[in-house]
């Protein structure tokens, strides 16, 4: 199953957290509009440089980093003192540390060689020895020395340690909750439940690590709204959390539920279905994305616009990309480059920008997303 996407922007979305700390001397002071700990704020890209704006596109950060990661939990991660290459994506060199909102370095001016970001209050870091570690919302070291780690969610990690031949889940404090063989694949914790593949085959297991739907699909993805996408016989259909088909497998493709409706490939072109399994959008596009606070992005002769759920037009098909709402604005892609609309789909911010974030609350867990 493949997500559905529009391939015509290029915007990088990284999340990071929380903490107090004394300005670094290598931070430019920024001649900038006033915080609010409250308001909306995006990461954008600009004559190569990073900084981070308002809803009114004016920099509540000044653009000064080579990199940098969107807002999570009252902090993000930015690079210092590394350059971005003309040829090749990312930035060369320097380090990363965490800012607040005032642009004050975090944990006593800590770094890390590797970009990271805060979800659910911990950090993903390489360490020195190689292995990965968490770190917390103080910048202390609360786990380390496994060979993969996932993000927490419902209160696990997937983890592995090559050296034990362990492979499973761990809590928040490092130890082990369920445990398995190598010869797994598991995914995270949605609804409850994650996927496992176990010779070849996708199931099931809950928080207990107990096989609560068995492993007989083909492909097996995450749980949202109570279902999750299956591989039948070479069609895509959705099972219940007791594993039985409740929407059945006969599509080409399918993305998740998201808003009630889930979108669906069928002889070519995408549509939607509701959680009943009911057509509630024709399948007659050639791309589309979920829907996001009301309303998804399509594609119609060549131009980007926003349906409703009814399938009417929000907003006219008249953008070259655009990728869906979130707090109330989405961003556009105009002559190649990046701006904001409002649900109303009027252009906000202009334009004008090489990679932007969406907007979101500072303080608030934010995910990391990417578009490459």
């Amino acid at each position: 199953m493949k997500n559905p996407t529009i391939l015509l922007l290029l915007i990088i979305m990284i999340s990071s957290c929380t903490s107090q700390s004394k300005k670094d001397p290598k931070v430019e002071d920024d001649h900038t509009t006033k915080k609010n700990n409250n308001a909306l704020i995006a990461m954008a890209l600009k004559d190569g440089k990073y900084g981070y704006i308002n809803t009114q596109g004016k920099y509540s950060i000044a653009a000064q980093y080579p990199l940098a990661h969107t807002f999570s939990n009252g902090m993000a991660c930015v690079n210092v003192l590394g350059k971005r290459s003309n040829t090749l994506p990312g930035v060369m060199g320097g380090v990363y540390v965490f800012i607040d909102q005032d642009n004050n370095t975090q944990f006593d001016g800590k770094s890390f060689a590797s970009p990271t970001s805060f979800f659910n209050e911990y950090a993903l870091v390489t360490l020195t020895n190689g292995k990965k570690g968490y770190i917390d919302i103080h910048g202390k070291l609360v786990i380390k020395d496994f060979d993969v780690l996932g993000n927490f969610r419902e209160g696990l990690a997937a983890a592995m340690k090559k050296e034990e031949q362990q492979l499973g889940y761990i809590d928040t404090q490092g130890n082990w909750k369920i445990k398995f063989d190598m010869k797994y694949l598991i995914g995270d914790f949605y609804d409850g439940l994650a996927y496992i593949k176990e010779e070849g085959k996708f199931g099931y297991i809950n928080k207990k690590g107990e096989k609560v739907i068995a492993p007989k699909f083909d492909e097996a993805y995450d749980f949202h709204s109570g279902m999750a996408c299956v591989l039948v016989d070479g069609k895509y259909g959705f099972i219940n959390s007791s594993g039985a088909l409740t929407i059945a497998a006969v599509y080409e493709d399918t993305s998740n539920f998201s808003d009630g409706l889930c979108a669906v490939k069928k002889d070519g072109k995408w549509g939607y279905i509701d959680t009943g399994g009911k057509i509630q959008i024709p399948c007659t596009y050639d791309v589309v994305r979920d829907f996001h606070e009301g309303m998804a992005s399509v594609l119609s002769d060549g131009k980007v616009g926003f349906i409703n759920k009814d399938g009417s037009w929000a907003i006219a098909p008249k953008f070259e990309s655009a990728i869906d709402f979130k707090n109330g604005f989405a961003i556009i892609q105009q002559n190649k480059k990046l701006g904001f609309i409002n649900t109303k789909g009027d252009i906000v911010v202009e334009a004008i920008y090489d990679r932007v974030g969406h907007f979101v609350k500072p303080e608030e867990a934010n995910e990391i997303w990417k578009l490459n």
